[in-house]
């Protein structure tokens, strides 16, 4: 007789976490451990998200409460929301007997709200945390290429301005057109 984790179904089902930066993996990773068991579902917080078809917030910057970072507003009310939505729909896969596989960019308020749902569940937890030129170059991947590649690491903003401006003609593309040559 063999004896399950805490909180495991005794199938097996369980509940996988994976969270990190844009571009770090996650909906990739999140597919291919689908694929490797026997029965699992990919839960994205960005799809629940897109459930809300009129009001949507989605967070930016300027979210942040400076003092402590927490996302205010609607946009926070609603990321805590689709953070619980998708440990909700997880949990409720997991009691039928399906792997659920969450994936987020988990902040504060969204690590309290998957904290909130699972409870006496075992969650296998994963951040993916590529180096920053990883996340870099993956993001510049998913673009088209058109226009100029610029690494303003290292530079003030003036020396930004500068390079740009230096650059121009690599940075023109004609709107509904090719890259272009320059002017």
């Amino acid at each position: 007789m063999t004896s399950e984790p805490a909180g495991q179904r005794p199938d097996g089902a369980g509940i996988w976490v994976i969270c990190g930066n844009a571009c770090a993996g996650k909906t990739t990773t999140a597919r291919l451990l689908a694929r490797r068991l026997p029965l699992a579902a990919h839960v994205e917080g960005d799809e629940m998200q897109r459930l809300i078809v009129s009001g949507a917030r989605w967070p930016v910057p300027s979210d942040s409460d400076p003092r402590t970072g927490r996302l205010t507003g609607a946009a926070g009310a609603q990321y805590a929301l689709r953070v619980r939505n998708a440990c909700l729909l997880a949990a409720a896969f997991a009691d039928a007997g399906i792997t659920a596989i969450v994936t987020d960019a988990i902040i504060s308020e969204g690590f309290e709200s998957l904290a909130e749902v699972p409870g006496g569940r075992l969650v296998n937890f994963v951040v993916l945390r590529p180096p920053v030129a990883v996340l870099r170059q993956r993001g510049l991947d998913r673009l088209p290429s058109v226009g100029l590649r610029a690494d303003p690491s290292g530079m003030d903003p003036q020396g930004v301005v500068d390079l740009l401006l230096d650059r121009q003609a690599e940075a023109a593309w004609m709107i509904g057109g090719g890259p272009t040559t320059g002017h």
